[in-house]
């Protein structure tokens, strides 16, 4: 039972927290929409809508610095400075968490393109394809990562590690980060991410750090995935490719993750 209650405990404050997000969203949507036009279902022309993003985006990681900062969490003497090695982990790390995700879902699409959630997704990435402006990327590749990793990987993982092991507070985190992401195709892929984010920030504490790695996921995405994947869609036999990339970014992750693992005990 104190388990339990110590469980409520953590979860409403890290919902609370979520909510102030989506109830941020919903405010700045409703301000721009008395400024800017929208069309029939609600949605903002591509550049209203960047500019709706960034500033969400700059407030939202403003906030949730303060909070970050002010918030009773687990706090470890272990930190692990970021240096040379770091950053050639948080590069390599990044670069092989979005390979990961991206094969995977090629490959789970290639041998089931008619599942239907595959369709909602393609008309959601449609739309955010149909919204790309240099702005967009800015939040893509540096609000987005700020927010998300302050809100998940450092206020609610700090919260969960005060009172549970970490396998248990990096679980927690990950499901509610992929919830948060809403879309059902685009939350699968999110709680393997945040499952890997989640274990560096418990392995070597660092929130810089885990920033700079879903930058870097985000960068790969941007400039590296789309190329990479038409080249192997343009090869016979698609899904063994996919299903090859998928097993060596397994692999290498699996050295990553030991690299991050041993860089604690050094």
């Amino acid at each position: 039972m104190r388990k339990f209650f110590s469980f409520i405990n953590t979860f409403i404050p890290a919902l609370i927290v979520m909510l102030g997000l989506i109830v941020l969203q919903l405010i700045l949507h409703t301000v721009f929409a008395f400024i800017f036009p929208v069309d029939d279902n609600g949605t903002f022309a591509p550049v209203p809508s960047a500019i709706l993003n960034i500033a969400y985006g700059v407030i939202a990681s403003a906030v949730m610095l303060v909070v970050y900062k002010g918030i009773d969490r687990y706090e470890s003497k272990d930190t692990i400075k970021i240096g040379l090695k770091g950053v050639v982990l948080v590069v390599l790390i990044g670069i092989c968490t979005q390979i990961l995700l991206e094969a995977l879902l090629q490959f789970v699409y290639l041998l089931a393109p008619d599942f239907i959630l595959f369709g909602q997704y393609n008309d959601f990435m449609q739309d955010i394809d149909g919204s790309k402006t240099v702005l967009i990327y800015i939040y893509t590749l540096l609000f987005a990562p700020i927010t998300e990793e302050l809100v998940f990987r450092g206020i609610i993982l700090g919260r969960f590690r005060n009172t549970f092991g970490d396998v248990t507070s990096n679980i927690f985190q990950a499901v509610l980060f992929a919830v948060f992401h809403f879309q059902l195709v685009q939350s699968s892929y999110a709680f393997i991410a945040g499952l890997i984010l989640g274990y560096v920030m418990c392995e070597r504490n660092n929130i810089v750090e885990v920033i700079m790695i879903h930058i870097v996921i985000n960068l790969t995405g941007v400039l590296i995935m789309p190329y990479l994947t038409d080249a192997l869609y343009a090869l016979p036999v698609k899904p063994v490719w996919f299903f090859i990339l998928l097993a060596a970014s397994c692999a290498g992750m699996v050295m990553l993750l030991k690299a991050v693992k041993n860089s604690k005990q050094h």
